[in-house]
């Protein structure tokens, strides 16, 4: 009974060792062939793959737990490092024999820009007209704007005026808001 007990775990542990080294393919997991152990894959698989480029343009490297997997680049397409995936030859700027011409914008569409950034310029202030011109006085009213500041008259009017004597007995001046 325990042979038979020690077998049964042999063979589920020579499965799961199976399973680890090569996982099977479906939509999401890659077939893992033509792996090898390179110290640049990280062992446990990121969110975003790690893909390293191969010594040929039409393929490239995909990490899975710890191993670059070679994979090749649909047909007539490079890899392309700087956006991480393949790309015509002439943008993935990988064989010295095509003309490179990448596009100017990364995969984020991060276009480069001038080294010195463009600021604009500040809105002019703002134009305050001037203030209105005082109107002049009418009537016989008393008209305090036109009526020089004087410093012995109170800023507020109280409930009696403020008079101030005038060149002679006849003439005086009432104090309206500091101004006489």
């Amino acid at each position: 009974m325990r042979s038979l007990f020690l077998l049964a775990v042999l063979v589920t542990a020579s499965q799961a060792y199976s399973v680890f080294q090569n996982a099977p393919c479906s939509g999401t997991t890659p077939c893992l062939i033509n792996c090898v152990l390179d110290s640049r894959c990280p062992i446990y698989n990121p969110s975003k793959p790690v893909l390293l480029a191969a010594t040929t343009c039409d393929r490239f490297y995909k990490c899975e737990s710890g191993r670059a997997c070679e994979t090749l680049c649909p047909g007539g397409t490079h890899f392309n490092a700087r956006e991480q995936a393949c790309d015509w030859p002439h943008r993935a700027c990988c064989d010295p024999s095509v003309e490179c011409r990448p596009d100017p914008c990364g995969p984020n569409g991060d276009c480069n820009f001038p080294s010195n950034p463009i600021v604009p310029q500040p809105p002019p202030p703002p134009v305050y007209p001037p203030p209105p011109a005082n109107p002049p006085c009418s009537g016989g009213g008393i008209c305090a704007n036109n009526c020089p500041v004087d410093n012995r008259c109170p800023m507020f009017d109280g409930s009696k005026p403020t008079l101030l004597p005038g060149p002679h007995c006849g003439v005086y001046a009432k104090c309206i808001a500091g101004r006489a």
